[in-house]
């Protein structure tokens, strides 16, 4: 069916006299169609119901969703900084926003998540910077993902995505970081290798024995 056009559907399907205290008094309902418009990437209506849910009078709006707004407002922001032609001032907005609302998640605790989410942000951000700025920006991207690598092991998630992050930043990131000999970098390749088999080898171990539903489903439709 038309997924990109469900939200507006089910929109449309709101009572005209309750559309407006369902949608601006509480938050799930916004909460819901923000994740969704996600789905859809259509990152700029996602964007815009989590704000009616961050504002609204009874908002119970969770901490994932904001963290996502924060994420949705990264990955939008890039998507209007490489289009044709490029709406930069809007790019840049977004951006700072969401390095503001990120930065303060993470202040107020830290989490193998949000650590991930910062990383994902710097990652973004470097492909807008100049001079050495992007440089930094892979490095601290590098950083955050070990964090989020072990704060992942303390709570035992054994959650191998920011092990993979980390991985593929460092492969990045190495040129850049002038405090690595090159000595350094040749055991921090090796590392990097013996690091990625085990997160193959524990990857198909879990597979089979607690097998997801975006693996096992989603990869079948998408091909993926």
């Amino acid at each position: 069916f038309p997924v990109t056009i469900a939200p507006i559907s089910v929109l449309d399907r709101i009572p005209p006299d309750s559309k407006k205290e369902w949608l601006n008094k509480h938050a799930d309902i916004p909460t819901a169609l923000g994740l969704l418009y996600a789905q859809l990437q259509r990152f700029d209506l996602a964007i815009a119901q989590l704000d009616l849910a961050a504002r609204a009078e009874k908002s119970t709006i969770p901490l994932r969703a904001l963290e996502q707004r924060a994420n949705y407002k990264a990955r939008y922001a890039m998507m209007l900084g490489l289009q044709s032609p490029p709406d930069e001032a809007e790019s840049s907005k977004l951006f700072q926003e969401a390095q503001a609302e990120l930065e303060r998640l993470e202040a107020f605790g830290e989490t193998s998540e949000r650590h991930c989410l910062l990383a994902s942000y710097w990652k973004r951000r470097s492909l807008f910077l100049q001079g050495d700025a992007p440089k930094q920006a892979l490095l601290d991207a590098r950083d955050l993902y070990k964090k989020a690598s072990d704060a992942a092991k303390g709570d035992g998630e054994g959650n191998t995505y920011p092990d993979t992050n980390y991985y593929l930043a460092s492969l990045i990131a190495m040129d850049y970081d002038l405090k690595m000999s090159d000595q350094d970098k040749a055991e921090e390749r090796h590392k990097i290798a013996t690091g990625c088999a085990h997160i193959q080898q524990q990857g198909q171990e879990q597979e089979k024995s607690n097998p997801t539903f975006w693996n096992r489903v989603v990869g079948i439709v998408t091909g993926k």
